[in-house]
């Protein structure tokens, strides 16, 4: 019973806490709003919006493409016979002849 009343007595102190940084965040949110400038606002949204047109135009496509030639290069691996044991004996005796019979 007293590990749970102190349970909850932590969550109410964390609550508390909480509400007391939101409170402080909205006073001074509201302090900013009353300070806020209309043509600076519209000047900071514009070049926020220009920022998000070069990340969607421009960055992210080139990622999007670079992305779609590595899944091209991935499902063409995956699409690729495996490779066994034999395959491998193969290759090596292949190896071991070309570099004997070239000396």
């Amino acid at each position: 019973f007293v590990l749970a009343f102190n349970y909850f007595l932590l969550q109410i102190i964390h609550a508390e806490k909480k509400l007391q940084r939101l409170k402080d965040l909205l006073g001074e949110l509201r302090v900013e709003s009353e300070n806020i400038d209309p043509s600076n606002l519209i000047t900071q949204l514009q070049d926020e919006i220009t920022t998000n047109k070069y990340l969607v135009y421009t960055k992210l496509s080139k990622e999007i493409e670079q992305l779609r030639q590595t899944v091209g290069e991935l499902a063409r691996v995956s699409n690729m016979p495996a490779i066994d044991e034999s395959d491998i004996s193969s290759l090596q005796a292949e190896v071991y002849s070309s570099f004997f019979f070239s000396c």
